[in-house]
């Protein structure tokens, strides 16, 4: 069976995915969906020249440079209430931060630099320079400028951007929908009875959280029995209502795998692995033109190839600019063994000491072991023809970033 690397295996992935329609969200609903479109701003940002702090509006032409300057206040600006009144060339106006600053006004000084009595200001020499404190109307955007790009994935704070800008809906993608799909006749439902020989299911609830942290709608059938019948009507169900299928199980071709088996019956397998630990048995396939994923039954292994594949996809129908783990350079603290060939993503944990991102594996590497997630922030990721010494400079995946 021919073994891809990870970006052969990435690329063919890519090759076989579909954009999704887009359609229009409310702004509050908008984090963690990729637009669709370009937004450009419809107004000045900010829409007025307004203050950047609580103090007084003035003219500095009307201050000696080499003495105190007694100022008369002769009215206030407030938030939502400019002043319009006039002043003369030795009066200021008190003025609250995002109030207007009046077109005769060049700066704001704070309040605390001037002392006040007797309806006045008195300030030194120096105090305050033309333009200080004074956000000018446009000087972030202006009306008609690209505010965000199509193809970004939403943050909130995206989001409230664009509130800022009076806008109260969206054109993004729509979110596609992911039928999950657990096989084995070992699990068990958290909370229920664990006789001998069953172990309690990790992967629903792992693999559903990561396919919402991508942007899918998850669909849980839960926990299937290995029954071919069973999982061949489940498929077909979850075919009608699917953007993608998820089988957590059942990757290896032997015996058992009923799910390689089904899979194999009612759409095609692609005849390659990717040589990779953990996660070398997932699989991709395609039932008609729905794309489907067996990942590895272990739990670790289900966790990464979701990351360095699944999640790529997902986001790739999204439409979004970028959809692999974005990496970072970090020193090894140590030696990392792989072997030659096989890519190898580690769990570690990265830290900064001294101004640099330092990073070493943790314990163990079992790939059934979830807990081994809990020790760790990071995937070192070493590629197929890579090694690893002490102090050298390897790539890592930050997880709080891909999950978080």
């Amino acid at each position: 069976m021919p073994s891809l690397t990870v970006q052969q295996a990435r690329a063919f992935i890519l090759s076989r995915i579909k954009a999704l329609p887009q359609e229009s969200v409310p702004v509050q609903h908008a984090a963690r969906r990729v637009l669709a479109q370009d937004i450009a701003s419809p107004a000045d940002i900010p829409a007025y020249t307004n203050s950047a702090m609580d103090g007084f509006a003035l003219r500095c032409s009307a201050l000696a440079a080499d003495a105190p300057a007694v100022l008369r206040i002769a009215g206030e600006a407030l938030a939502g209430h400019p002043f319009t009144g006039s002043v003369k060339a030795h009066e200021t106006i008190r003025i609250t931060t995002g109030a207007a600053v009046p077109a005769w006004a060049d700066a704001v000084i704070p309040f605390e630099k001037v002392v006040e009595e007797n309806g006045a200001i008195t300030l030194q020499p120096g105090s305050v320079r033309p333009g200080a404190n004074i956000r000018r109307q446009g000087e972030l955007l202006r009306a008609g400028d690209a505010a965000l790009s199509r193809g970004r994935r939403l943050s909130r704070a995206d989001a409230a951007f664009l509130a800022s800008l009076g806008i109260a809906s969206v054109p993004v993608a729509r979110s596609p929908i992911v039928s999950l799909l657990i096989t084995g006749d070992e699990l068990v439902a958290p909370g229920e009875p664990c006789p001998s020989g069953k172990i309690y299911d990790a992967n629903s609830l792992a693999v559903q959280s990561l396919i919402e942290s991508a942007g899918g709608i998850c669909q849980n059938f839960g926990i299937l029995a290995d029954d071919p019948q069973v999982l061949r009507e489940t498929l077909e169900a979850a075919l009608a209502v699917s953007d993608m299928i998820i089988l957590s199980g059942g990757a290896a071709d032997s015996k058992a795998d009923f799910s390689h088996r089904i899979l194999s019956e009612i759409g095609s397998i692609e005849p390659w692995t990717v040589n990779m630990r953990p996660g070398r048995p997932m699989r991709f396939a395609r039932i008609k033109d729905t794309p489907a994923f067996i990942l590895p039954g272990n739990p670790v292994a289900a966790f990464v190839t979701f990351l360095e594949f699944v999640r790529g996809a997902l986001l790739a129908m999204q439409g979004a600019e970028r959809i692999w783990p974005e990496q970072i350079q970090a020193f090894a603290e140590c030696d990392i063994r792989t072997k030659p060939g096989r890519a190898e993503f580690v769990r570690g944990f990265a830290h900064t000491e001294g101004g640099r991102v330092l990073v070493r594996p943790v314990a163990s590497q079992s790939s059934a072991s979830l807990s081994t997630l809990t020790d760790c922030n990071a995937l070192i990721a070493v590629d197929h023809d890579e090694t690893v010494q002490a102090g050298a400079l390897v790539s890592v995946q930050l997880l709080d970033r891909l999950i978080g």
